[in-house]
């Protein structure tokens, strides 16, 4: 194929995320932590280089069920994704201008822990802009999805396309508490703090960066900063961004521009006006 099919393609996604799920919550319970090479981080906690180092088969298998699942758009689809597996050698675009975001296994530590917390990242964005989204939390049986002009929506205990309900903020939403991740600049934290919001690190009492977003998703927060995080695991953010009055904005409040591929250098969501209007005071 010369040209993305949107409805073909979340279709893929879709299917593969269900099948690709069951597979590995079969493989959980006699799953075992292979270690992966990651480089060192200047002031990184043991915990997250233990979550950057995990890795699994179940990874792997996951990743060649998308990547045999689309293999009619190896021709325009880049690469970005977690493993090195057999079928990456068969995307050979390197241009990022229509790419596929996976993350196979994102929370692998939870994953090897017995947890439910681990989810099949996926999504495909062209030139700056998503078309599509998925988040699968095979054993919660929860997944969230957009796609460019459809909204964003949630399925429960997923099995057809159709079946799902549109994603809205609850009437009563949480007005102080923002989640952010550790990059980010102390004096945003600082700046945030002195104007009256509560800032909750993403790893403090281990909830993560995916639950820390389904808060903000469910009101229960107002907003999730996150610096330097990889494209491939802020899909959800990619997700609440297309929900009605769900914002996508950089550190001073403009609208977002997504990155092609890599790691995003700025994030905010939020559907908090006086965030929105504190943030554009902001002075880095």
């Amino acid at each position: 194929m010369n040209r993305i099919d949107k409805d073909n393609i979340f279709s893929l996604l879709f299917k593969t995320a269900l099948k690709s799920g069951e597979v590995a919550l079969s493989m959980q319970s006699t799953i075992v932590n292979e270690k992966k090479p990651v480089d060192e981080i200047e002031n990184e906690t043991s915990c997250h280089k233990a979550m950057r180092e995990a890795k699994t088969k179940a990874d792997e298998i996951v990743q060649e069920m998308f990547l045999n699942a689309l293999l009619p758009y190896k021709d325009i689809l880049t690469l970005d994704v977690e493993e090195d597996t057999c079928s990456t050698s068969l995307y050979n675009l390197k241009n990022y201008e229509c790419t596929f975001i996976l993350d196979p296994i994102d929370g692998t530590l939870r994953y090897i822990q017995q947890e439910d917390g681990w989810s099949i990242c996926a999504g495909i964005i062209k030139e700056n802009t998503f078309l599509c989204a998925l988040v699968y939390f095979p054993k919660r049986k929860i997944m969230y999805v957009c796609e460019k002009y459809k909204g964003a929506y949630v399925y429960h205990n997923p099995k057809h396309i159709d079946d799902r309900k549109r994603l809205v903020f609850p009437s009563m939403i949480n007005k102080d508490k923002i989640y952010y991740n550790y990059r980010l600049a102390t004096s945003l934290v600082s700046y945030l703090q002195e104007n009256g919001f509560e800032m909750i690190e993403d790893t403090k009492n281990q909830i993560g960066c995916p639950d820390a977003i389904i808060e903000c998703i469910n009101a229960k927060a107002c907003a999730y900063i996150g610096a330097g995080r990889n494209l491939r695991d802020i899909l959800l953010a990619v997700i609440f961004s297309f929900m009605q009055q769900g914002k996508a904005l950089d550190f001073q409040g403009n609208p977002i521009v997504w990155e092609t591929h890599g790691r995003q250098k700025e994030l905010v969501i939020t559907i908090n006006a006086y965030l929105m209007q504190v943030l554009s005071k902001y002075k880095k």
